[in-house]
């Protein structure tokens, strides 16, 4: 296994979010999405990875981005 850990910043309100993964199984987790959850879809595209946790450490008040990445995601 290797721990892949990338931060990810995109603009606006809260711009940092991380993904963390297993290089070798091609999955990753996530961890506090911005609202535009097309920049991780992207990125988990470009990498040949998928998706397959979204972990919140705080919610924000208004549709939560977990909800629209799991939706784009397929779960």
């Amino acid at each position: 296994m290797a721990l892949i850990l990338e931060q990810i910043n995109a603009k606006g309100l809260a711009p940092l979010s991380y993904r963390v993964g297993d290089d070798q199984s091609r999955v990753a987790a996530v961890i506090d999405p911005h609202r535009d959850v097309h920049i991780y879809l992207q990125r988990a595209r470009e990498l040949g990875i998928r998706i397959t946790h979204v972990l919140e450490t705080h919610l924000p008040p208004s549709q939560p981005p977990l909800l629209k990445l799991e939706q784009k995601n397929g779960r």
